[in-house]
């Protein structure tokens, strides 16, 4: 990372290379509708069941109609109520200036439970069933969980335990791993180290995209700084963006195991020969792959 301190002025990303790449908002913006007759926040702020949206400087608001169109908050038919809904598995989409996708991962508490209608479950007793894992929403104001529960670390101010300077509202992560890009915005295959293990540059893009082969043939320290130098490459230092940590890693895995995602149910791998993002191209991603998606949806409005 480019420092350890995370201005609550600014916005953070974190990419994965196999890159993920987060954004961690930090600027806040409210967006009024076309009509004007409403406002509506999207700055981090609580909803009364989740910390809405961060957007930052150069992101939008998109999610996708029933015709498996895109429909952003510049469209005239841009519905705030179909954007996202955590309670009905929707987790809230946008897209940053150079095309790339990102998904919203409100801060939460969490518990493991491992016990269901008095059956022992886990390890040590069936380890072919998991803990459920129970999750509730809390504001970024909430520092003390409720009995029973943990704040996860990826939304604290506990640097040591995986978190930042600052309590988050969330975080923004990239929607699907992250592929090359020349200057003109057309994909190129990262089929061997030569072309993979390079660093980003004035021809050299990294975007996350769906349908489109993944950036493979790249090292950790490639992947490290690409990753920091992401916000710089589409003009927006201020997003601090950086390779994703373990403890973000984590905050993903568990909202996916809990009701609000698959709800113990396993996500299948992507396994495309091709390496395609989102698990191939056409509807593929869009449509079929659901068992490939966090929530169960179509890889898309997930």
């Amino acid at each position: 990372m480019k420092n350890e301190k995370f201005s609550n002025h600014k916005t953070t990303l974190i990419v994965l290379i196999v890159i993920i790449v987060l954004i961690l908002a930090a600027i806040s913006l409210v967006l009024i509708k076309r009509n004007n007759t409403l406002r509506w926040a999207a700055d981090g702020s609580w909803n009364g069941t989740v910390n809405t949206p961060k957007l930052a400087t150069g992101m939008i608001a998109v999610y996708w109609d029933e015709n498996n169109e895109e429909i952003n908050q510049n469209s005239s038919n841009f519905d705030l109520a179909k954007w996202y809904d955590y309670s009905n598995n929707k987790w809230a989409n946008a897209k940053t200036e150079d095309g790339s996708y990102w998904v919203w991962i409100p801060r939460y508490e969490y518990k493991i439970d491992y016990k269901t209608n008095g059956v022992i479950q886990g390890i040590n007793e069936d380890d072919s069933k998991a803990g459920i894992i129970d999750v509730k929403f809390i504001k970024t104001t909430t520092t003390h969980p409720a009995s029973g529960y943990i704040i996860h670390p990826a939304f604290t101010n506990n640097v040591d335990a995986g978190g930042w300077d600052s309590e988050l509202s969330g975080i923004w992560v990239a929607k699907y791993q992250m592929s090359m890009e020349d200057n003109n915005g057309i994909h190129i295959t990262t089929s061997t180290s030569a072309i993979g293990n390079v660093a980003l540059s004035d021809t050299v893009k990294a975007v996350s995209k769906p349908g489109v082969s993944s950036w493979i043939c790249i090292n950790i320290a490639n992947c490290y700084e690409n990753s920091r130098n992401y916000g710089d490459s589409i003009g927006h230092p201020e997003y601090e963006s950086h390779l994703m940590k373990n403890s973000e890693w984590g905050a993903v895995v568990y909202l996916t195991h809990s009701k609000y995602g698959r709800n113990g149910v396993e996500v299948s791998i992507n396994n495309n020969t091709s390496y395609l993002t989102g698990g191939g191209e056409g509807t593929a991603y869009a449509i079929a792959n659901t068992a490939q998606s966090s929530t169960g949806n179509p890889s898309r409005n997930i």
